[in-house]
């Protein structure tokens, strides 16, 4: 981090800033901020009342030049991704949601994590059912999203009391886990990869209960499951949103499951792991089922071994 050096002077139109620092890459630059810039109040509010040898050259400048991205007009936030004024384009087209509203006041306050956002709207782009983008688009409109830095999402899926973490729904289509192939009951490691063809992923989003790998928002999956996965799905690989469930569950062809999951993520973006590691649990750890205390060395998933192998509940529906 580099100091800024500033110095405020009186124009005709009110008080003129100009700022010289260093980025962390070594950078110099010398920027002057005109009272009508629209993060002046911010900047000059900084530079105030932080000591001059706390402050941030990098976040400085983010501030001038998302001011200046503002008032100077068009800026390309990537190949297909423009800023006009305060809105947003895709392909030339407007876009005017609550995703790209976001989008817009990441780059006023100077977040870098809009890069993910915009990567967002990238991926979604190469989802080939343009029903399915529309109504993701609806999905995210109606409820709290975390994006992650590469543009996927975060969702939810509850499973049952099983040390392979297995699906509570079976089916007879082919699902591949890390390439494995399985039907029935499908096991949901940490780590792995869970997909299907996507011509077998029902897109008709009146029929509730029907094919494909599913997942949902917390308060969803939190009710539906018996434990709790945090997982990661491409824009790309949504096929429906079913209108059962109050619009809460997704059908996709494909997700990675994160890690296990205890409460939900509120941050709009995802930066690693603020989740729940079963292993790192004490020696007065409880069953995350019936409550009785377990030992460390027994503590694999959160649960006793009454609870975590019984037949009974690992297949039931």
């Amino acid at each position: 981090m580099s100091p800024v050096k500033y110095l405020i002077t009186e124009g005709a139109n009110g008080d003129n800033i100009l700022v010289a620092g260093t980025t962390q890459d070594g950078d110099a630059y010398v920027r002057s901020v005109a009272p009508t810039a629209p993060r002046w109040d911010d900047i000059k509010s900084y530079l105030e009342n932080t000591r001059e040898e706390d402050t941030d050259g990098d976040l400085v400048l983010r501030m001038v030049d998302a001011g200046e991205l503002l008032l100077n007009g068009i800026t390309k936030l990537s190949e297909r991704v423009m800023l006009r004024g305060e809105s947003i384009y895709f392909d030339g087209d407007l876009l005017d949601n609550s995703l790209s509203k976001h989008i817009v006041r990441m780059v006023q306050s100077g977040d870098d994590n809009y890069k993910g956002f915009v990567r967002f709207l990238e991926n979604l782009a190469t989802n080939p059912s343009r029903k399915a983008r529309r109504q993701l688009f609806t999905w995210i409109n109606d409820r709290k999203f975390t994006i992650t830095e590469d543009g996927m999402f975060m969702a939810y899926k509850g499973v049952q009391n099983h040390p392979d973490n297995l699906s509570i729904s079976s089916g007879v289509e082919t699902v591949w886990v890390n390439g494995v192939a399985h039907t029935g009951h499908i096991p949901n490691p940490i780590g792995a990869t869970i997909e299907m063809a996507r011509s077998n992923v029902d897109d008709d989003t009146h029929r509730g209960c029907s094919t494909g790998l599913h997942a949902g928002t917390h308060r969803y999956a939190d009710n539906f499951g018996r434990k709790l996965l945090y997982v990661v799905i491409n824009p790309r690989d949504v096929v429906s949103v079913p209108k059962d469930s109050a619009f809460e569950k997704l059908r996709v062809c494909r997700y990675t499951v994160v890690d296990y999951a205890k409460g939900q993520i509120e941050d709009t973006t995802y930066q690693g792991s603020n989740t729940w590691n079963p292993d790192l649990e004490d020696e007065s750890a409880q069953c995350g089922d019936c409550g009785s205390s377990i030992e460390e060395s027994a503590n694999v998933d959160g649960l006793c071994d009454d609870c975590r192998y019984n037949e009974d509940d690992y297949y039931s529906e």
